[in-house]
């Protein structure tokens, strides 16, 4: 199941028929049958397009208008090519090998194709806005521009070693191993990389270009994950093996859309929002939650604490300033002592003035030379 990007169409795929859904409501208003099993189809615009590429004798992409899908252009291909990316009105196709890549174009009722030369194979292709393109190839990650033909600036990303599934969302991309319940999300503001535990192996991912919301499905039911918010919930759907679901994007309006094996109108599940209505979050694994330290208990709590005991809080020597001249000669006067510097000399020492301590310690110097004794002057 496919989605237009303005959110207008929905088609529907059933072995060799694809029916056209308005607004993804039933009843179909278009149908049309596939020449081969081995074909991709793909929704492209503005003006909103489908698009088959089909992978047979003579190789071929068809382009059907809405809402009647009358095929209204083909364009023939020199080998067999799949859909890997899409952006806007261009579709990037990309070889077996993935060595030839070509950019189809969906010009009105006409196509249009332009081949990129690029440096080595294509891993994965991942489709951006504004017509560009990010490439895998050997050892770097390039963004071309459709338009042009050319690169614009590689990227550096973190990725999960390969093989790997790598897709977009609005203002990211998102990658992950198969069958992993780890999942990376990518801002492509920075290239920022956020970790994700879905809490089960992922089966399939539905995503939109236009949407920041990316459900995984896992074997225990369907995980919704906010790129922006980075939240993770579980999604409450009448969902069960073998339904086909997509995301039908309306501004700021994103729905999940399933389809059962014998259903004739999609059921409907609102998932757009940081938390979505009916849905529960997910506990991430404990080893990703960071340690953080005990809150500090307020100064005015650690003092009362310390009253309470009889203790008396310890004072920082680096914040609490020592006390000045004035505190002590008052603390001295107050216990009848006095100060250090004016203190009366000791018993039998020679009080001396402060215009006679020459020739105090000139009269001691001369007695101690003759070898008698005398006593210190105070100076």
């Amino acid at each position: 199941m496919r989605s237009s990007v303005d959110g207008q169409w929905v088609a529907i795929r059933r072995g060799r028929e694809i029916s056209l859904l308005a607004a993804g409501a039933a009843p179909a208003v278009g149908m049309v049958t596939l020449d081969h099993d081995d074909a991709d189809h793909a929704l492209v615009g503005p003006p909103t397009m489908l698009a088959i590429v089909t992978r047979d004798a003579t190789p071929r992409v068809t382009l059907h208008q809405p809402p009647y899908l009358d095929a209204v252009a083909r364009l023939d291909l020199e080998m067999p090519m799949r859909i890997a990316a899409i952006t806007g009105p261009r579709i990037a196709l990309v070889s077996a090998d993935g060595k030839h890549v070509q950019i189809v174009r969906a010009a009105g009722r006409a196509l249009s194709s332009q081949t990129l030369e690029l440096e080595s194979s294509v891993e994965f292709a991942v489709g951006l806005e504004r017509s560009q393109v990010l490439f895998s190839l050997l050892k770097k990650l390039e963004v071309w521009d459709t338009v042009a033909g050319r690169p614009l600036l590689r990227m550096q990303l973190q990725l999960p070693p390969a093989p790997r599934t790598v897709g977009p969302a609005q203002g990211h991309i998102w990658a992950m191993r198969p069958g992993s319940d780890e999942v990376f999300v990518y801002r492509l503001s920075d290239g920022r990389p956020f970790r994700h535990l879905i809490g089960a192996p992922v089966e399939h991912v539905i995503y939109h270009p236009a949407s920041p919301v990316v459900v995984f499905v896992t074997a225990r039911g369907l995980v919704r994950l906010h790129c922006f918010a980075h939240s993770l919930t579980v999604v409450d759907a009448p969902w069960a093996r073998g339904h086909a679901l997509a995301q039908l994007v309306t501004g700021d309006d994103i729905t999940l859309l399933g389809l059962g094996p014998d259903d004739d109108e999609p059921w409907r599940v609102p998932i757009g929002g940081t938390v979505a209505a009916g849905s529960a979050p997910v506990a991430e694994s404990e080893s990703d939650a960071a340690p953080t330290a005990p809150a500090a208990a307020p100064a005015g709590d650690r003092m009362r604490s310390l009253r309470e005991r009889g203790l008396e809080p310890a004072h920082d020597d680096a914040t609490t300033p020592a006390p000045g001249r004035a505190d002590r000669m008052r603390s001295l006067r107050e216990r009848g002592k006095p100060d250090d510097a004016e203190a009366a000399p000791a018993r039998g020492a020679l009080r001396v003035g402060r215009k006679e301590w020459r020739d105090a310690i000139a009269e001691c110097g001369l007695e101690l030379a003759r070898g008698g004794a005398h006593e210190l002057p105070v100076v």
